[in-house]
C-alpha cells in the first residue's frame, strides 16, 4: 500500500529502503522491482506502452492465439464497471473502483484476464494500462506500466506446454484466489481495505471508525453508483461526502482508448532492450 505514496512524493524511496533491510523479500521486490520499472520506462520510452516493449516470443504467441475462441467476452464499458462473470476480476476492479488500490499480487491475476477476454492483444494491452491508470492512485508509475505488462510476457519466459488463447505466456486462473474471494470481498466493499495477505490465509477488514450514536453517518453522493465509478474522477465521486453536498455534474460517455495508428516497431530480441 505505499506504492501510491511513492508515486505521488509523499515519502522517500530510501527512508524504506532503510527501513526494510530486516525483510530480504521485500527490499528485493522493493529495490530490484522498482528499480527495473524505471530503467525499463526510461530505456523503452515511448514503446514502453505497447507491444512492441515486449521480447518476440511475447508478441508471437498473443497474435497467433489472437484468432482463438474466447470463452468469455467483454466490452470496455463492463470491464471499468466490474460487470464481468469472474467474482474474483470483480472484486480486484472493485477494489480500484473504491479504493484506488490493487494489491500486487492480485494486480497479476487481474491483468492475465484482458488476454483471455479481449481478442486483438493490442486493444488488451491498452485497455488493460487505460483502466489501471484511469482508476489506480499509483496509475501512470514506471512500476505500474511494468507490473500490467508482465501480464503480457515482460521480464518473463516462455511457459509451456503452449495453451489456447495464452499461448505461452505463463498461466494465472482467478481460481488461484477463490480461497480468499469472500474475504476478500468484505475488505474491497468495506470502508477500508485493511490489512492481510491476498495469496492465502485471512484476510480481517480494519474496525470501522468510532462514531456516537447521534452522529450522523458518511453518504455516499449519487455518483458513486455501478454505472458512473467509470466516468467521473474519483477525486470528485469515489469518496464518501459529507451529507447535502453538491451532486457531481453528469459524467461524459465512457468510451475505449483509441488505438495509435503508427505502426508497431520491431520488439527486442531475448533479453537486450536498447534505449531508442
Amino acid at each position: 500500500r505505499l506504492s501510491a505514496y511513492h508515486h505521488l512524493g509523499m515519502v522517500s524511496p530510501f527512508r524504506i529502503a532503510q527501513a526494510a533491510t530486516s525483510s530480504p523479500k521485500f527490499a528485493d521486490e522493493f529495490l530490484t522491482w522498482r528499480e527495473l520499472s524505471f530503467h525499463f520506462c526510461r530505456h523503452r520510452y515511448p514503446h514502453h506502452g505497447s507491444l512492441a516493449a515486449l521480447e518476440a516470443w511475447a508478441v508471437n504467441s498473443l497474435r497467433k492465439h489472437a484468432s482463438d475462441p474466447r470463452p468469455q467476452s467483454h466490452t470496455y464499458t463492463e470491464l471499468c464497471a466490474a460487470t464481468t462473470k469472474d467474482a474474483v476480476w470483480n472484486a480486484a476492479q472493485r477494489s480500484l473502483l473504491r479504493h484506488g488500490e490493487l494489491h500486487n499480487n492480485i494486480r497479476m491475476t487481474w491483468g492475465k484476464r484482458f488476454v483471455d477476454w479481449v481478442a486483438d492483444p493490442e486493444h488488451a494491452l491498452r485497455w488493460a494500462l487505460d483502466i489501471n491508470h484511469r482508476f489506480a492512485l499509483d496509475g501512470c508509475d514506471p512500476c505500474s506500466y511494468a507490473g500490467v505488462l508482465w501480464c503480457f510476457g515482460l521480464f518473463d519466459g516462455p511457459k509451456g506446454p503452449e495453451r489456447p488463447v495464452t499461448g505461452l505466456l505463463r498461466p494465472r486462473p482467478s481460481a488461484k484466489h477463490r480461497g480468499i474471494l469472500e474475504a476478500y470481498e468484505r475488505l474491497v466493499d468495506g470502508p477500508d481495505l485493511g490489512r492481510g495477505p491476498t495469496g492465502t490465509g485471512t484476510l480481517t477488514p480494519s474496525p470501522p471508525h468510532p462514531r456516537r450514536a447521534s452522529e450522523p453517518g458518511p453518504s455516499r453522493s449519487p455518483c458513486t453508483t455501478a454505472s458512473n465509478l467509470c466516468t467521473t474522477p474519483k477525486t470528485q465521486c469515489n469518496k464518501p461526502s459529507a451529507p447535502h453536498s453538491t451532486p457531481c455534474p453528469p459524467a461524459a460517455p465512457l468510451s475505449a482508448p483509441p488505438l495509435t495508428a503508427a505502426p508497431l516497431t520491431p520488439p527486442c530480441p531475448g533479453n537486450s532492450c536498447q534505449p531508442t
